[in-house]
């Protein structure tokens, strides 16, 4: 028999897949690698830090050197590589940046030039990828400046 669900991973998502998986009566087992939920702000970590107390087995600092649907295979603070069985195993173990679908539509453009925003550029947060559109709307209108009118005479006012 397994643990029931290990998290590997402990980013939000790992954290709060955890926490909800617990909730469901499920014994959990987290791997976190170093920092618990360091993306979250500090008021929400202390929260995600409770709820995990209710019940999810954390392991930190660990190591996970490879995921199968039913398997982790760890390393946790003494150096003991250990095979975590389960019948769900969630990777949560970061995220890379979807150069696939870039070059894929770089490739559709042809000769237009493409700009990457988002995590086609690199992997962040909405905001991130907010600012890369805005960085890259500047980029084109500064590229493109229409010709400049020369003011005409105004209508004719009463």
């Amino acid at each position: 028999g397994g643990v029931g669900a290990v998290a590997a991973g402990a980013v939000l998502i790992g954290c709060e897949l955890a926490i909800w998986l617990m909730e469901q009566g499920r014994d959990v087992t987290l791997v976190v690698r170093s920092r618990l939920a360091r993306s979250a702000p500090r008021l929400h970590r202390a929260g995600i830090r409770l709820w995990l107390a209710k019940g999810v087995e954390v392991l930190q600092p660990c190591r996970t050197l490879s995921v199968t649907p039913h398997s982790a295979v760890v390393v946790p603070e003494d150096g003991v590589e250990r095979t975590l069985q389960a019948d769900t195993v969630i990777r949560a173990l970061g995220m890379v940046p979807n150069t696939e679908a870039l070059e894929q539509i770089r490739a559709l453009a042809g000769e237009i030039e493409v700009i990457p925003i988002g995590d086609c550029r690199q992997v962040g947060k909405v905001m991130d990828a907010n600012r890369d559109a805005t960085i890259a709307a500047c980029q084109i209108a500064t590229d493109y400046i229409p010709p400049v009118r020369e003011p005409g005479p105004g209508p004719d006012l009463p």
